[in-house]
């Protein structure tokens, strides 16, 4: 898992634009991973809330929207382990920050599409075992891409 399994999930997230370029944004985000190793077997729930300030801008008269962020983290990481002895559940708190950066192709004045990536901080660091042998280490840095849609609206000048 910490070697670059694949996390899949989603996320809302929510943004309040003031005159450029000042933006305040709320996130949440989950993400599951399953592996299997040999007699044993482990699933992943990540769950991570997020508040940040950033900066955004829009070039070609408002096709194209930039923005890059900086969030406080809060990450809730549990792993529930299963071999033939039996299953162990753990769930570990972790803090810390990300950095990162969007862009978005409005189709319409409230609908359009978003990709972007991050890299993200956290402590404290911790390896997990399956089976008695160590599976993984969450660690730092963690870098995460995403594609999506974007509904929004705007309210005074302000999406």
């Amino acid at each position: 898992m910490s070697g670059g399994a694949a996390r899949w999930g989603g996320f809302a997230r929510g943004v309040l634009r003031f005159a450029p370029p000042l933006l305040v944004s709320a996130d949440l985000r989950i993400a599951g991973s399953a592996d299997d190793w040999g007699n044993a077997s482990s699933r992943a729930l990540w769950l991570t809330g997020a508040l940040g300030v950033g900066s955004w801008f829009e070039v070609a008269r408002g096709a194209v929207a930039f923005e890059v962020h900086v969030q406080a983290t809060v990450d809730s990481f549990s792993l529930r382990a299963e071999d033939e002895l039996g299953s162990e559940e753990r769930t570990r708190i972790r803090w810390g920050g990300r950095f990162g950066g969007v862009v978005v192709v409005p189709l319409t004045r409230a609908v359009g599409l978003v990709a972007g990536g991050d890299l993200a901080v956290a402590a404290p660091t911790f390896a997990f075992e399956i089976g008695g042998t160590e599976a993984g280490r969450l660690g730092v840095p963690a870098g995460t891409g995403f594609l999506g849609v974007r509904v929004g609206w705007e309210r005074n000048g302000a999406e």
